[in-house]
């Protein structure tokens, strides 16, 4: 018996003995992949601590900064689309509409070949800043990235501009361009020879007050090719064509004489391979259906549909244009033609609207639209918000937003909400001579889809006879560090002189920051981002001053004087800033 136990006892401790150790670590392994797979699933469904939280409060980490790569795809006609509530009815403002098409005004329309225009990172794919605030959504007047190290600004060259009659220099929106060429296009370009073999070239584009349109360097301000001779003051802002058509839009704001005369004002295409003009449309020709005739000015800055080879231009005298430019460009041969269509044109009345009277709302344009898909968003001097559907050229719907509103609008969506930014100026006609006025202006973001009202801010500001107050610089939507606010610069709040930028939180409308500015502005913010996505802001006011701000905390971190009242907005390409002033000068400064 005793040998058979022993015989069975290795067996039986062979087989079924677990050693301590293994038995621990099987454990914790079998409870790490529970536990994985408990955490992939309550992540994938939004649950348990993966559930989304919604915080107003802007993120204070940094988020990485990515260049958009354009896609020239258009974005189909499908899903969302904009439609009126019982509020935003045209028709509960006593809205009336007509559409011109061969100069004869129609009962419906339906265009040819419909326009849908992408997103705005996908406006162009030229490399630079190609209109007023860069793309349809009106989001970035900048290109690029810059790194700075010392978070300051030097001037690095400036050029004399000049002036004519009673106009200055460089004036609102006043924004330059700029362009970096292919090496193919600068060669088919009148561009000195010099400047036709530089590869790193990027071409500054810059209509001013003095009658004139520079082509200057970068790098160094100097002359790029001959100055194109207008001879009429521009104050807007241009636009080069976003398909890289050698052609550039320019419109006239101020009347030939220099005096409030706006009786030979136009729209302007200009060949960009040889200086040559292409085509002018305006006022001494085709006034009969403007409502405002004794207002006839283009200040806006036009927007391409590229799918539709159609220029949109909306003009001071409440009319929309929209033009089929039947344009060719043989980049081989190195040609460009265009041979225009007759415009179909837009035109609204309400009970409330007059030409000029005192006491009524005006019509037009002044600012820069923006379009989504098929829709043209824009604000008028009567303090109408207006959605065309730039198809039918009906008018989708409409909302008060109670004053004249030449700052642009800036469009965001995220998913399927699409979003409004707009702030007004104070909107008084009866002060004059030295006689200061207080009123009010509105900050707003609304609903892009109905027109409603999401959040509202209301700030008091003053106005004389020469100068008003509130918002007239394009709000700036912001990225990298920056995302989740956005920031407007509102002119004479606090007292004449003075002035405000504010960082508000975009999805509550509380302040994030808010910097006092001692001269008040009209000239729009410019955001600079780093590669890793910090962002800076660049600020120009009414002394001539220049402000490097750092974006998260508005603190300004740097400035430099450029002499006189900066009206204009500036345009930034990596680290180079550009922008004239009513002294008339053209600045280059460096963000170090």
């Amino acid at each position: 018996m005793k040998k058979r136990r022993n015989y069975y006892k290795p067996y039986r401790r062979k087989r079924y003995r677990i050693r301590p150790g293994a038995f621990v670590l099987f454990i914790v392994i079998i409870a790490a992949i529970i536990t994985t797979v408990l955490l992939v699933y309550l992540k994938t469904n939004d649950l348990g601590p993966f559930k989304p939280v919604i915080d107003p409060t802007p993120t204070q980490t940094p988020a990485p900064f990515v260049q958009s790569v354009p896609d020239p795809t258009p974005e189909p006609v499908t899903g969302i689309q904009p439609a009126a509530t019982d509020s935003t009815q045209p028709s509960a403002f006593g809205f009336e509409t007509d559409i011109q098409v061969d100069g004869q005004i129609v009962s419906d329309y339906t265009r040819a070949a419909p326009i849908s225009f992408g997103s705005g990172a996908d406006y162009t794919a030229l490399k630079g800043v190609t209109t007023f605030r860069g793309n349809n959504y009106r989001t970035t007047s900048s290109y690029g990235a810059a790194e700075p190290t010392e978070e300051t600004l030097t001037r690095m060259w400036n050029i004399d501009s000049g002036a004519l009659t009673r106009w200055l220099g460089s004036g609102w929106t006043g924004q330059p361009l700029m362009v970096q060429w292919d090496d193919d296009m600068r060669q088919m370009m009148n561009m000195y020879d010099e400047k036709k073999e530089k590869d790193t070239l990027i071409e500054v584009i810059y209509p001013t007050m003095d009658g004139k349109v520079y082509f200057l360097d970068l790098d160094d301000g100097s002359y790029t090719r001959d100055s194109i001779d207008m001879g009429v003051s521009i104050k807007g802002t241009a636009s080069v064509d976003p398909r890289g058509y050698p052609l550039l839009y320019v419109g006239q704001g101020v009347g030939a004489s220099g005096d409030y005369e706006w009786d030979d004002t136009y729209m302007y295409i200009y060949s960009l391979l040889d200086g040559q003009l292409l085509w002018k449309y305006g006022a001494a020709d085709h006034d009969e259906f403007a409502h405002r005739v004794s207002w006839q000015a283009y200040d806006s800055s036009p927007l391409i549909a590229a799918d539709a080879d159609t220029l949109v231009w909306p003009g001071e005298n409440g009319v929309l244009y929209t033009v089929v430019l039947n344009s060719d460009f043989d980049r081989a041969a190195g040609t460009v033609n265009i041979s225009a269509s007759e415009p179909v044109k837009y035109r609204y009345d309400t009970p409330l609207n007059a030409d000029d009277a005192e006491d009524v709302r005006w019509y037009g344009m002044e600012n820069s639209a923006v379009a989504w898909k098929n829709y043209l968003y824009f604000t008028d001097n009567g303090g109408w918000l207006q959605c065309i559907d730039l198809n039918t050229m009906e008018l989708v719907f409409a909302q008060d937003v109670n004053t004249d509103t030449d700052s642009s609008l800036v469009l965001e969506q995220e998913g399927d909400n699409v979003y409004l930014y707009t702030g007004g100026s104070v909107d008084i006609k009866h002060a004059s001579g030295d006689d200061v006025a207080e009123g009010s202006c509105y900050i707003r973001k609304i609903n892009a889809l109905t027109g409603e009202f999401i959040w509202e801010k209301q700030y008091s500001c003053y106005k004389n006879a020469k100068v008003s107050g509130g918002v007239y610089a394009t709000p700036l939507l912001g990225q990298g560090d920056m995302d989740g606010m956005i920031i407007y610069t509102i002119a004479r709040t606090g007292s004449l002189e003075k002035g405000s930028i504010i960082a508000f939180d975009k999805v509550t409308g509380n302040v994030v920051w808010e910097q006092e500015m001692k001269h008040y502005s009209w000239s729009s913010p410019a955001a600079v981002y780093t590669p890793g996505g910090k962002g800076y802001i660049i600020q120009c006011d009414s002394s001539g001053d220049m402000m490097l701000l750092d974006g998260l905390t508005g603190e300004t971190l740097d400035k430099v004087n450029l002499g006189e009242n900066i009206e204009a907005s500036p345009s930034v390409f990596n680290n180079m800033v550009v922008v004239g002033t009513k002294g008339e000068k053209i600045y280059g400064v460096r963000i170090n």
